[in-house]
């Protein structure tokens, strides 16, 4: 029985137009296939990478196809390869790329495949063109619509230095109240970010090395910052009793460990990746169902 699978597509070397079209005319060839609609073209910003990376091109379409889930990802990579992307390669430029976002409603959870996409949801290179082809679609791991997560997704490039610019961005697109949980490996500047934040309400904070949560009056409401980064398992975050410490509070940002527990759910996920040895690559988003994952 056939289903209809979503592909998101994207392309930042050489003639990115023609690499799409390309990839488009090889699905439209495979047997027991059928290309049913392709969203427009839009040109993005590379995200997660190095400044002066080329533009990406992207575009999603729609699929019939009669391959199982793991055929299907097997067939994409094949494509992949042939039109030159190296195996293994992540947050590099590319001819062609080829994610299987959705396939019918069904929801996978192998080690070699997730479905739908674990972060579609967080990139708008890949939201824009998706709800050009179904505006109204929902995630069938959430039952939420993909519209929701249209305006929650935003993110920049930046030193250390330009934090304080971002911060004020940041709180400006926060609603009160907010709990955010903020990520990142240690030193990144996750809380450089939060004092910065915290700034812009004229709050001045202190570290929280020997105190995990901190808390700060002003006339907007509590400011919360708590550091549970350092916390190793769902009992120590259990023992702190956050809902608790959360209730009342106007905006908490949550320093939140590596690994998630599921013991805590959040409004925003804010996190922090290195580019290079000076800038850092600053995500917001929504959590698709409340919950950050590892």
């Amino acid at each position: 029985m056939a289903t209809i699978a979503t592909i998101a597509l994207g392309s930042n070397l050489g003639d990115r137009e023609a690499n799409l079209r390309h990839a488009i005319q090889c699905l439209t060839h495979q047997p027991g296939d059928r290309v049913l609609s392709v969203s427009p073209l839009i040109e993005t910003e590379p995200v997660g990478m190095s400044p002066g990376t080329p533009r990406f091109l992207n575009a999603a379409l729609q699929l019939e196809t009669d391959r199982s889930p793991h055929a299907l990802l097997t067939c994409l990579q094949a494509i992949e390869q042939q039109m030159g992307r190296l195996i293994g390669e992540r947050m590099a430029s590319r001819p062609i790329d080829l994610d299987l976002v959705f396939y019918g409603d069904l929801v996978i959870q192998d080690p070699d495949l997730i479905v739908p996409h674990p972060r579609y949801h967080e990139r708008s290179f890949v939201l824009e063109p998706l709800l050009h082809l179904m505006p109204d679609a929902t995630d069938p791991r959430t039952n939420q619509r993909l519209s929701r997560y249209t305006d929650a997704s935003w993110s920049t490039l930046v030193s250390l230095d330009g934090l304080p610019h971002v911060a004020t961005h940041l709180m400006a697109l926060l609603p009160i109240p907010s709990i955010v949980a903020v990520r990142g490996e240690m030193g990144i500047g996750k809380t450089t970010l939060i004092g910065a934040m915290a700034a812009c309400w004229g709050i001045r904070t202190s570290s929280p090395t020997f105190d995990i949560i901190r808390t700060y009056s002003h006339p907007n409401g509590r400011f919360l910052h708590a550091d549970l980064y350092r916390l190793h398992s769902q009992e120590a975050v259990d023992m702190l009793d956050m809902s608790a410490v959360l209730e009342g509070v106007s905006l908490a940002f949550v320093e939140w460990p590596q690994q998630s527990f599921g013991c805590l759910s959040f409004d925003y996920d804010l996190q922090l990746s290195w580019v290079d040895e000076t800038h850092r690559w600053i995500k917001l988003c929504v959590p698709p169902d409340g919950y950050v994952a590892s």
